[in-house]
């Protein structure tokens, strides 16, 4: 029996989250008192939705949001209950939870971009409160005296610039090693972009292995290789990526594109080897799509803004990331399949919209306020896209005290192969990837 709702607003809340998550869906997990899965799915929705700038806070705030919203549960109020049930239930809630997201992404049956399975993947880091246990657990990564961080790398669905997958560690993790344990989630045919930071030997090979193109953007960090003989080479395009410590192993054939983007040339290396597969321009089209990577951690670090975790503990700052992910996850999917239900664009997502339009209805909750018939949420969440303007100046602003001034990557140094490795590369020939 379908629970009683106050008011027409309440009951659009509920259908919003229940579009995604219907109560059968939480069966799958234990039943426990308390706290259970759904009611803890409930509240990392809620209270990350609220305003507030302490965790106790945005709790209160979420709970008696819960209670009108879904007034026949019984809503617990003690707040370390609620973080003890994040650090048992989170873990699987949150897996099983992203793999539904993926499903749903899919189920939108977006266009391909540019005629490819587009994704993007990129990392941030998270500070943490300066405590003994965040400092021993996650560690202080990047520059001398930075607070304890987390370290978030996320792959997006570029058609509908939803997040994909996320992977979520200390600070001083990998964000390469990240993004390894993330390509099994990508789908036949995908093609990853990035930016420097993910050219390796290893993850690329891997990439080539799974066969998924990529575009990626290389700086003067590597070293590529010209004239090995394994393949039918194209000046100015074809080169190779065969470290010295990895030449037991075969070279990887790839093709270098150069754009002219602003001040600097951006080089791009791609294993679609073809230029009718893969044009130039198209390559510098897809690689500026990545900039949405980009705009959504400045949206998740200063539009809501969770640039710093509340949490005194490394493991209550896990659970904390995920919940924040997972709320911004479903406000975001609210907003692209309403815009395609209008028969609009799914992509340029904005935050800010959607988070004044959400904490608009959440008030009326709170106050029992029912809001007009039209538009409804749904419609609301229709509008919440980033202003269409052309820029016309500039892109860098004024000078600012703690902006930052890191250079943009060199051009990658090139060599010709030597004699011995030309006869090396030989026996691996037949070995070298096929032309996409």
């Amino acid at each position: 029996m379908a629970e009683p709702q106050s008011n027409p607003t309440q009951e659009q809340v509920v259908q919003t989250i229940e579009r995604w998550f219907p109560p059968q869906w939480f069966a799958r997990f234990r039943s426990e008192k308390g706290w259970s899965a759904q009611k803890l799915f409930w509240m990392d929705v809620l209270i990350n939705w609220v305003a507030g700038h302490t965790l106790t806070e945005r709790f209160a705030t979420a709970r008696e949001l819960l209670k009108q919203l879904k007034p026949r549960w019984h809503v617990p109020s003690s707040l370390s209950g609620f973080t003890a049930a994040r650090l048992r239930i989170e873990p699987l809630l949150f897996e099983t939870a992203a793999k539904t997201m993926r499903q749903h992404t899919l189920a939108l049956k977006l266009e391909p971009v540019l005629g490819w399975l587009l994704f993007a993947v990129d990392g941030s880091r998270f500070e943490c409160p300066r405590t003994k246990d965040n400092e021993r657990v996650l560690g202080c990564a990047g520059k001398e005296h930075t607070t304890p961080q987390l370290f978030q790398t996320t792959l997006w669905h570029l058609a509908s610039e939803l997040p994909w997958d996320v992977r979520i560690g200390p600070g001083t993790d990998s964000e390469q090693c990240h993004v390894r344990d993330m390509l099994g989630t990508l789908p036949a045919g995908s093609l990853l972009t990035a930016d420097a930071g993910f050219v390796s030997f290893e993850l690329l090979t891997e990439l080539v292995h799974r066969e998924v193109s990529f575009v990626i953007r290389v700086g003067g960090n590597r070293t590529l290789l010209t004239e090995l003989g394994v393949a039918h080479e194209v000046a100015g395009e074809t080169v190779y990526l065969w470290p010295q410590q990895h030449q037991d192993q075969p070279p990887l054939v790839l093709r270098m594109i150069v754009i002219q983007d602003g001040k600097a040339p951006v080089n791009l290396l791609t294993n679609v080897l073809t230029e009718s597969r893969l044009s130039a321009a198209d390559a510098a089209q897809i690689y500026r799509l990545r900039w949405g990577g980009e705009v959504y951690y400045r949206t998740v670090k200063r539009t809501f803004p969770f640039a710093k975790l509340c949490s005194r503990s490394p493991y209550n700052a896990l659970t904390e990331q995920r919940a924040m992910l997972l709320s911004l996850w479903v406000l975001q999917l609210s907003c692209v399949a309403a815009r395609q239900d209008e028969k609009l664009s799914p992509r340029r997502w904005s935050g800010a919209g959607a988070r004044t339009i959400i904490r608009s209805w959440l008030r009326a909750v709170l106050l029992s306020k029912p809001r007009k018939s039209m538009p409804t949420l749904r419609e609301e969440f229709a509008t919440a896209v980033t202003d269409s303007y052309r820029r016309t100046g500039p892109k860098s602003r004024r000078h600012w005290p703690r902006k930052k001034s890191d250079s943009p990557p060199k051009p990658p140094k090139q060599r010709l192969a030597s004699e011995s490795e030309r006869q090396r590369a030989k026996g691996f020939s037949q070995h070298c990837p096929l032309k996409l």
